[in-house]
């Protein structure tokens, strides 16, 4: 009868040599890099016709810097911080309002082109 130490089943655990652990992780390794590179090689340039160029004018309109949605949300925004700070009697709900216009001024101009 052989005796075989705990140590010892530990050691041969961690060096991967009882179920090939370190060679499981190098074989997933390759796999992810052969993937990878597969799916690299699948990636091609789309050149396509731009049909909805011709709205881009009446989405400006509609969502730019100068648009009647910046004016209706703040509007909503406005309303909604009113009726939170008469439920909470927070000053700070209406805060939100400053930093919705902050926000939507940086990012209406900043993005609108």
């Amino acid at each position: 009868m052989v005796k075989v130490s705990t140590k010892a089943i530990i050691k041969t655990i961690r060096n991967g040599a009882l179920y090939g652990s370190i060679r499981i992780k190098e074989s997933k390794i390759i796999r992810l890099c052969v993937a990878s590179a597969l799916l690299s090689s699948l990636v091609h340039t789309a050149y396509a016709v731009d049909y909805l160029a011709a709205s881009k004018p009446d989405v400006e309109n509609t969502f730019g810097a100068s648009s009647t949605f910046k004016t209706y949300l703040y509007l909503a925004e406005i309303v909604f911080a009113t009726i939170t700070y008469i439920k909470t009697k927070n000053l700070l709900a209406l805060g939100g309002v400053v930093i919705l216009a902050v926000f939507l001024n940086f990012a209406l101009t900043a993005f609108a082109t």
